[in-house]
């Protein structure tokens, strides 16, 4: 809760509370703390997932579909994917330069991606595979840039998930960028 707050500083949360018949302007005063037991950390993680919401971060594929349970569960791929789609919606785009990013795809020989194409399509398949297909924007250029960074080196992206699973597709892109850190 604390970290939707700090990363969307100009948003004033408001909630009502039914018990006290109170508007709180926190997402922390809807929280438990300490948290006791079971049912307040997972009421803890709905207020977060709500707030997350609400924010409109994109919650693309299975991630779209994350229950305050699987946090406290502690389901790795899922903690994982909400951390990727926080980074992805707050931190990347002040990281990564569009313009800039779509320059370094151009220089290794790639295509800068049709951004409003992958918007829309994004748009009409929510519940796809991240991996297959590119969720928004950011991705789909992190994904140009990955693809023609490893063709420089002749290894073939075709998604953000398989085609990194063996390594080849990892030493391609420190390869084409520091190419002593990684000999032949």
């Amino acid at each position: 809760c604390r970290l939707m707050e700090v990363l969307n500083a100009d948003v004033l949360f408001m909630s009502y509370d039914e018990k006290n018949k109170e508007w709180k302007r926190s997402l922390l005063g809807e929280a438990h703390f300490p948290c006791a037991n079971r049912n307040h950390r997972i009421q803890n993680v709905q207020v977060a997932l709500r707030a997350i919401k609400d924010q409109n971060v994109g919650l693309p594929g299975t991630w779209s579909r994350i229950k305050a349970e699987d946090i406290v569960d502690g389901h790795l791929e899922h903690t994982m994917g909400l951390l990727w789609a926080l980074m992805m919606h707050y931190s990347a785009p002040g990281l990564l330069l569009p313009k800039s990013l779509d320059a370094e795809i151009v220089r290794l020989g790639g295509r800068a991606p049709d951004v409003k194409r992958v918007e829309r399509l994004s748009a009409a398949r929510r519940g796809a595979s991240i991996v297959e297909s590119p969720q928004c924007a950011m991705e789909a250029r992190l994904f140009a840039w990955a693809k023609a960074a490893c063709a420089v080196q002749r290894v073939d992206v075709n998604n953000l998930g398989s085609a990194f699973t063996d390594g080849r597709a990892l030493c391609a892109l420190i390869r084409t960028y520091a190419p002593a850190m990684v000999p032949k």
